[in-house]
């Protein structure tokens, strides 16, 4: 019995660092490609709708719409860098809060994603001065 048990518990382990590494790697490519302003960087984890509040525009959008509605606003403000000053969640849904600081100044960003799949997807973006 406690050899099963040493398994299972080394199996849930892998399991838990398995799914911790992919939900980072993610956030990683997100928080890189919103600092450098690669909308498609960010775009290929978008969901089918994202919830999107820029500059003081709300809306909820298709993913294609998402993506050119970040586009226009990297147009007019050029990324210099994204900072993370918080991070959180919980296996199935995290967060990111940082500073996106631009070519027109810093601005506050949040971002979240869920896990859909095995892959994680981005609900929500705020982008707010």
């Amino acid at each position: 019995m406690r050899p099963l048990i040493k398994k299972l518990t080394a199996t849930v382990a892998l399991m838990l660092v398995f799914t911790l590494a992919i939900a980072q790697g993610a956030l990683d490519d997100i928080r890189s490609s919103i600092g450098s302003g690669n909308t498609g960087g960010v775009s290929r984890y978008f969901d089918n709708t994202v919830s999107m509040t820029i500059a003081g525009s709300r809306g909820t959008y298709s993913s294609s719409q998402a993506e050119m509605v970040l586009r226009g606003f990297f147009s007019k403000n050029n990324p210099k860098g994204f900072t993370t000053e918080h991070s959180g969640g919980g296996k199935q849904h995290k967060y990111v809060i940082g500073t996106l600081k631009t070519s027109c100044g810093s601005y506050r960003a949040y971002f979240s994603v869920r896990e859909d799949g095995g892959r994680y997807v981005i609900q929500e973006i705020r982008i707010e001065k």
